[in-house]
């Protein structure tokens, strides 16, 4: 078996390498780009060979220590970090997915948030031209793909937030990573989850700090913000008719409390809308904002500006049926 564990795990990597370049190719060379763990360990094979080391001390060497990543290690997170988990019958269930050693290259490497930023931080200073880890010709490379192909090194260039971003993720089955950068925004964001499971949330979590860096909205409905813009501006100026409100939204939006609340809101002028996301409630979609007021008053504090969130609905016809606004 080519996945089987060796002994030496560089000899093992060796065979692997020879069994898979003796299988012939998914497809004819040059025509298709299909993701395969054994690229890596191919690569890794390669670099052993020429240097005479592991891949571990050229990735300790030459990654690790240049960037400070000084929690990041090999393997799984240590006892006491937080543990991987996999979907099992609708449930979160923690879990681990052991590499064999000789597939490590593939994805066996662990770190802080912090060792996270550091490595992204350094490809959106090479994808600016700038000074970093490799020369800058070398960081194009690595996010370039070739004609008729979106995946270039590791990275695909893809549309994130709606814009132009170079972008990798990785899971192991129990954890699940994204990277995306945006240098035309001088952007770069590392989410990660501990569940295997984890992409739509890594995804969601993206899209919204994009928003929230760059003040773009990530809107796959502008005329739905449009309208929750609309309810908005209404209600805090007690302007909703009837018509317009479920008889229980009515009452609450009238409640002494909520009249306070949403006078309060008014005196902090026009907030940015950020969308976050969509959920559905009995049949009913809600969606939900993210609000900064940066038309506030400069005497007001800054965590009064920001913070906010929206979840607004409508019922079958029309009419507000759910309005939450909470910090």
């Amino acid at each position: 078996m080519l996945y089987a564990a060796a002994a030496d795990p560089i000899e093992g990597r060796k065979a692997f390498t020879l069994g898979v370049l003796k299988e012939p190719p998914a497809h004819p060379p040059g025509s298709k780009m299909e993701y395969s763990n054994a690229g890596y360990i191919i690569a890794a094979a390669m670099a052993e060979k020429a240097t005479k080391q592991t891949w571990q001390s050229l990735i300790e060497e030459s990654v690790f220590k240049p960037l400070s990543m000084t929690n990041a290690g090999f393997g799984w997170p240590a006892d006491g970090q937080p543990s991987g988990h996999r979907m099992v019958g609708g449930t979160q269930l923690p879990a681990s997915y052991p590499y064999a050693e000789n597939m490590a290259p593939a994805g066996n490497v662990h770190g802080s948030l912090s060792d996270l930023a550091k490595y992204v931080s350094a490809h959106l200073l090479g994808l600016q031209g700038k000074d970093s880890l490799l020369q800058p010709g070398s960081f194009q490379r690595l996010h370039t793909p070739p004609a008729g192909s979106d995946y270039a090194m590791g990275w695909s260039r893809v549309k994130r937030a709606g814009e132009n971003a170079t972008w990798h993720d990785g899971s192991a089955k129990t954890f699940f990573t994204w990277m995306t950068i945006w240098p035309q925004h001088n952007l770069a964001v590392a989410v990660v989850n501990n569940s295997g499971s984890g992409e739509a949330a890594c995804e969601e979590a993206t899209n919204t700090l994009f928003s929230l860096a760059t003040g773009k909205a990530n809107d796959p409905n502008p005329m739905i913000t449009a309208r929750a813009r609309t309810f908005y501006n209404a209600a805090l100026r007690d302007m909703l008719s009837p018509a317009q409100v479920t008889p229980i939204m009515a009452a609450d939006l009238v409640k002494p409390e909520s009249r306070v609340a949403l006078a309060g809101l008014l005196v902090l002028g026009a907030p940015r809308f950020a969308y976050v996301s969509k959920r559905s409630d009995n049949g009913v979609e809600i969606y939900s904002y993210q609000l900064s007021y940066p038309s506030a008053p400069a005497a007001f504090p800054d965590n009064v500006k920001s913070g906010w969130s929206l979840d607004i609905a409508w019922d079958s016809s029309g009419r507000l049926h759910t309005f939450l606004i909470e910090r």
